[in-house]
């Protein structure tokens, strides 16, 4: 799967038209719009490019406007998320740096 995800980030949707069908990414409109969302994933953002030319040229970084939200309610509830008691399915992957990942898992009160 993470040879797939690679080729999906690699690929440019103004190459290849079909990109998510072309990796056979399953997506699913969201609810209240028509965006697709891409299935298996427990948090969704829609987010309108706010133009920064400068930042885009120079840092190749782009800046969103968070324009709707969803979340899997199995691990998203009242407002925070409760990945302790959730399926390992539903837990997830965070890269740090350098090679280096985390997984959601049990919660520390600070």
């Amino acid at each position: 799967m993470a040879r797939l995800t690679y080729a999906v980030g690699s690929d440019s949707a103004r190459d290849v038209p079909d990109k998510l069908a072309r990796h056979r990414v399953r997506t699913f409109a969201a609810p209240g719009s028509d965006l697709p969302l891409v299935e298996g994933c427990v948090g969704w953002l829609a987010c309108r490019l706010m133009p920064e030319p400068h930042n885009q040229n120079q840092y190749d970084l782009f800046i969103g406007e968070v324009i709707g939200a969803w979340a899997d309610n199995r691990v998203f509830r009242k407002g925070h998320w409760h990945f302790d008691d959730a399926p390992d399915a539903l837990r997830t992957i965070h890269h740090v740096a350098g090679g280096q990942f985390l997984v959601t898992g049990e919660v520390v009160q600070g």
